[in-house]
C-alpha cells in the first residue's frame, strides 16, 4: 500500500499535481477515500495539517490518505 500511495504516478501524486489549494486536496482526498466530501471540522483539520506540513506537502498528503485509509469508515463501508 505504502508503494501505491507514494507512486509518481499514483492518486496522491496525481492530486498533488492538480491542486495547489489545501481545502481542494483534503476534498479530493475525502471524495477518494470515502466518497463524500469532508465535514466541516474534517476538513478545517486536515488543511491546518497540510499547512503546517508546507515545507513537505507531499509526505502530508500522504499521511492524510493513509489516516483516511485506516479510518473505521473506510474499513467498513469500502
Amino acid at each position: 500500500i505504502q508503494a501505491k500511495l507514494s507512486h509518481e504516478e499514483g492518486t496522491v501524486a496525481r492530486l498533488l499535481r492538480q491542486h495547489t489549494d489545501d481545502g481542494r486536496l483534503a476534498e479530493e482526498l475525502y471524495l477518494t477515500c470515502f466518497g463524500r466530501y469532508p465535514a466541516a471540522e474534517e476538513k478545517r483539520v486536515a488543511i491546518s495539517y497540510l499547512a503546517k506540513k508546507k515545507d513537505q506537502r507531499r509526505q502530508a498528503a500522504e499521511d492524510l490518505m493513509w489516516s483516511l485509509l485506516n479510518a473505521l469508515e473506510f474499513r467498513f463501508n469500502h
